[in-house]
């Protein structure tokens, strides 16, 4: 069930991913192919993204400089640390992936019912109670919110007087 899991997120992530683009520089070029070798193996399947780095990225293309052949950053270590490692396919799911995937999951079992309860309310009530659907979007704002808090994640928001500032400058 947890290998089921981890395949189903995988997945999911390469679904959602973006076309690949156009690179305008080979620098940046360098940068993002050590960074899905760092995060994705040297393997024959890799995602083909050209959205900004992530930290993860960004942290794995320190071990690569543009001036370095590609074989060169594989030999530089890179460890994220203890992870599961799925058979040959080379695809490895650290310990903190592995609770994170299942917290989430096991929320996601509780906001689901939720959605579901939603759904029936709406049937029964012939779509005229919530009819801009702000009940599931608040449900999925609650999930979202739970999960990141729980597993320590939530983001800290910093710089918030230079908002202020920004919006009277415009005007």
């Amino acid at each position: 069930a947890f290998a089921l899991a981890a395949a189903f997120l995988v997945g999911t992530a390469a679904a959602y991913s973006t076309p690949p683009q156009k690179l305008s520089s080979p620098p940046q070029l360098q940068r993002q192919k050590a960074a899905r070798r760092a995060l994705f193996g040297s393997g024959q399947h890799r995602v083909q993204t050209s959205t900004s780095l992530s930290a993860a990225a960004s942290a794995a293309a320190i071990y690569h400089t543009p001036g370095q052949s590609d074989d060169a950053a594989d030999s530089k270590p890179f460890s994220p640390g203890p992870s599961f490692e799925f058979g040959n396919s080379g695809l490895k799911l650290s310990w903190f992936g592995a609770i994170y995937g299942t917290v989430a999951i096991s929320l996601g079992i509780i906001w689901y019912a939720s959605l579901c309860a939603c759904q029936l309310m709406y049937l029964i009530t012939r779509n005229k109670v919530d009819k801009y659907r702000r009940v599931p979007v608040t449900f999925s704002q609650i999930w979202g919110a739970t999960l990141l808090s729980v597993m320590g994640c939530s983001p800290k928001v910093t710089g918030l007087d230079n908002l202020k500032a920004a919006f009277e400058e415009k005007g």
